[in-house]
């Protein structure tokens, strides 16, 4: 993978997105609660259920308004909250938070802290790709936090602070070393 691919792809901890921009194999959004029994239709109204996947619409145009312009388009350099808006739409995350403010699972499957509270080791999905058809793993994963900690000029560097280390265990998994437990 080169550079050009890989800047596509930043951590997925705290406020900075873990950019994959992947292709429709992507993980599919939480499912949202049902509605309570007495707010639904009575059965005998309801539609019956369909039975096909409906139509995804490809191409076309998207209109997005914002309160302002987007100042950078790489999360590294971005300073600004006005780019996360648009990040979020372009780029996946290895964690998201639902409307609950729980953190739940998107690019990792799973994560698991260790007993000593110093390491976090992530579970990634398989199956997901880059724009080029690149897979994701957690050798891009890794490339791109270590982006993120070392290159002067990051905006990330600070919030990224708390890792000792960070290695790629095997394709899907990563782990993360920290200087001391850290949330």
């Amino acid at each position: 993978m080169d550079v050009s691919r890989r800047w596509l792809l930043a951590t997925g901890l705290g406020l900075v997105p873990m950019l994959a921009a992947c292709g429709a194999e992507s993980p599919a959004p939480a499912p949202t609660a049902a509605k309570p029994a007495a707010t639904m239709a009575p059965a005998a109204t309801a539609a019956p259920a369909p039975t096909a996947a409906p139509a995804v619409a490809t191409g076309g145009n998207i209109v997005f308004a914002l309160e302002d312009d987007p100042i950078d388009f790489d999360p590294m350099r971005s300073r600004a909250f006005i780019d996360r808006n648009v990040h979020y739409q372009m780029y996946d995350s290895l964690v998201r938070i639902d409307a609950t403010g729980k953190i739940i699972p998107w690019l990792a499957t799973s994560w698991e802290v260790g007993a000593d509270g110093k390491s976090v080791t992530f579970k990634l999905r398989s199956g997901i790709k880059f724009h080029d058809g690149t897979d994701f793993d957690a050798d891009a994963a890794k490339w791109n936090l270590d982006r993120y900690r070392s290159t002067q000029g990051s905006q990330r560097t600070g919030e990224l602070a708390p890792i000792e280390s960070v290695e790629a265990t095997d394709k899907t998994t990563l782990k993360l070393t920290l200087k001391a437990p850290f949330a």
